[in-house]
C-alpha cells in the first residue's frame, strides 16, 4: 500500500510540475501586451492597410508620416517626418508616458508642437506580432476623438 501511494504522490509530483513547466511565457499565445512588444521604433504605414479611419492627422495626398518611438522607461516620443524619413521643419513632435491598461496602452502627453488641426496619440489599442498571418509587426494607434493609424515596426 506504501508504494503504491508513494507512485501516486510521485505521479501527481511530475503532472503538476509538467504543467507549470509547460505554461511558460513563450511568444506564441501570449499576450502582446504584457510582453511589452510595442517597444521600438515605429512608423506610420501610409498604405492605409489595416487602418479602417485611415491616418489620424496626416491629410489624403500628403507625403509626410510619423514615427514612434516607445521606450522600456515608459516615455514615447513621436515624431513628423518627411518622405525620406527626416524630421520635417520646423519640427512637429509630441512627448509623453505610456502606461499599461487592461487591454490597451494608454499615452500621455507632456509636451507636443504638432502643426494645427493635428491631434497627438492617446491609445494604442492592437498589437499584431509578426507570424503566418501578419507579415510584420503591426499597432494600431488611435487619438480621443476615435480616429486611428496603423503602424509598423520600422525596419521590420
Amino acid at each position: 500500500m506504501r508504494i503504491r501511494t508513494a507512485y501516486c504522490v510521485l505521479g501527481m509530483t511530475l503532472f503538476l510540475a509538467g504543467t507549470l513547466v509547460g505554461c511558460g511565457s513563450g511568444k506564441k499565445g501570449s499576450d502582446p501586451f504584457s510582453q511589452r512588444a510595442f517597444i521600438g521604433t515605429w512608423v506610420e504605414d501610409m498604405s492605409g492597410a489595416g487602418s479602417p479611419g485611415g491616418a489620424m492627422t496626416i491629410r489624403e495626398g500628403a507625403t509626410n508620416t510619423r514615427e514612434i518611438v516607445f521606450g522600456s522607461d515608459g516615455t514615447f516620443k513621436l515624431t513628423v517626418c518627411d518622405a525620406a524619413g527626416n524630421p520635417v521643419k520646423p519640427a512637429q513632435t509630441v512627448e509623453g508616458t505610456w502606461q499599461m491598461a487592461s487591454g490597451y496602452i494608454k499615452l500621455a502627453t507632456k509636451q507636443q508642437s504638432l502643426a494645427e488641426g493635428s491631434f497627438p496619440p492617446t491609445y494604442i489599442t492592437r498589437i499584431q506580432l509578426r507570424g503566418s498571418d501578419n507579415p510584420t509587426d503591426a499597432i494600431t494607434v488611435k487619438d480621443d476623438g476615435g480616429a486611428s493609424a496603423r503602424y509598423v515596426r520600422k525596419g521590420s
